[in-house]
C-alpha cells in the first residue's frame, strides 16, 4: 500500500540525492482496540527485512479526545516500553536504532 502511494518514487529520489532509504516497512494495522498488539508486532518483527522500519503510534492515556487512534496508543506504548518488546526484538534478530542513526550521518 505504501509503495503504491508513492513510496517507490520517494525511494528513488532519496537514492539519487544520496540519502538512505528504509529497506522495509511494517506496522500497518486497523487500530482495532481488541487486536493483540504483541502478536501483531511479533509478526512484523519476524518479517522485517534488514534495514526496515517498524511504524508505531505510542501515546499516553488521556490524549486528544478527537484522536481517532487515541485508544490504541497506550497499548502500543505499554508494549514498546516492556521487557516483552526487548525479548521479541531479540527473538527476531532485530536491533533497535535511534532515529538519528537512520540518517547515515546526513543530519537528523
Amino acid at each position: 500500500l505504501v509503495a503504491a502511494l508513492g513510496g517507490r518514487g520517494l525511494r528513488r529520489l532519496l537514492e539519487r540525492r544520496g540519502y538512505p532509504a528504509c529497506a522495509d516497512f511494517a506496522g500497518v494495522y486497523a487500530f482495532d482496540e481488541g487486536a493483540d498488539y504483541r502478536a501483531l508486532a511479533r509478526g512484523w518483527l519476524a518479517s522485517l527485512a534488514d534495514g526496515g522500519i517498524l511504524m508505531c503510534h505510542p501515546g499516553e492515556e488521556g490524549g486528544a479526545p478527537a484522536d481517532p487512534i487515541g485508544r490504541t496508543r497506550p497499548r502500543e506504548l505499554g508494549y514498546l516500553a516492556s521487557a516483552a518488546f526487548d525479548e521479541d526484538c531479540a527473538a527476531a534478530g532485530v536491533a533497535r536504532v535511534p532515529v538519528a542513526g537512520l540518517a547515515g550521518g546526513r543530519g537528523g
